[in-house]
Parts: C-alpha cells; sequence; structure tokens
C-alpha cells in the first residue's frame, strides 16, 4: 500500500522521481519494518517534546526525521 502511494506521488512530481523511486524500493524490500518503525520513532519523540526530555536530541532527530520524510 505505502509502496503505491510513493510511487503516485512520484508520478505528479518529475522532477523528484529518482528520490521517489529510490524510497518506494526502499520501503518494497520490508514494509513492515518502515512502518512500525515511523509509529515507535514518532511516539518516542512526541513523549521526549511533551516531557521536556533530552529536548536537543529530540529536536534534531525530528529533523532529520522530517528531511528523510
Amino acid at each position: 500500500m505505502a509502496y503505491l502511494l510513493v510511487i503516485g506521488a512520484g508520478q505528479e512530481q518529475p522532477a523528484l522521481s529518482g528520490w521517489f523511486s529510490y524510497w518506494a524500493s526502499v520501503i518494497a524490500s520490508d514494509p513492515g519494518f518502515w512502518w512500525y518503525g515511523t509509529g515507535i520513532l514518532t511516539a518516542c519523540l512526541a513523549t521526549c517534546l511533551i516531557l521536556g526530555v533530552v529536548r536537543r536530541l529530540a529536536y534534531v532527530v525530528g529533523f532529520l526525521f522530517g528531511l528523510m520524510l
């Protein structure tokens, strides 16, 4: 499912088609890992930011995670 969404997004933006096709091939190898990994990372970032612990690290990881998405 996620593979089809990424491929569809890549077809609408030809300048970024290489980036989308790369991520589509990465996700297609093991979609469950990316599904659960994204959820766990998001939950950890939200917990750190809400509780105010390791904020600087959470900011950096959140920024890099946002770039990856």
